[in-house]
């Protein structure tokens, strides 16, 4: 699923979405950074969300991948906003599933996987619910 768009007209509520999918996911348990980012005059804003938890369960999670990063970018172009969803931290778990199935280590590639899975996920709802702030669904 390509996790692009460019929305019409919508460069105007750049900081709305923003501030909606920082609150929809903070309410939702997870840490949430929004920041401003101006690049040779193109002015956007990144949010990034992170699936967060403390003690045991965070240890857990470094070790089976399932600690995953979703990065929401938001570029003004003239009127229109290009949307897109990125991975925090998908080569690292993408070169860890690679080196399982290549060295049969079993048990990393499945927890490599299940994270992998994860993070498609997180991506995806993401990017679902940014779209759906401009459908009006918030």
């Amino acid at each position: 699923m390509e996790r692009k768009k460019i929305l019409k007209g919508a460069a105007y509520q750049q900081e709305s979405c923003a501030d909606y999918i920082v609150r929809l996911f903070s309410a939702d348990d997870y840490q949430v950074q929004k920041l401003r980012f101006d690049d040779e005059g193109t002015a956007g804003t990144l949010v990034q969300v992170k699936n967060t938890s403390s003690g045991f369960w965070s240890t857990a999670k470094r070790w089976t991948g399932l600690e995953v990063c979703a990065m929401l970018k938001l570029v003004q172009q003239g009127d229109d906003l290009e949307l897109s969803v990125e991975a925090g931290k998908w080569l690292d778990k993408a070169a860890l599933a690679a080196f399982g199935m290549f060295v049969a280590v079993g048990g990393l590639a499945i927890t490599s996987a299940i994270g992998a899975v994860k993070q498609k996920k997180l991506l995806d709802k993401v990017f679902i619910d940014a779209l759906g702030f401009f459908s009006g669904a918030k």
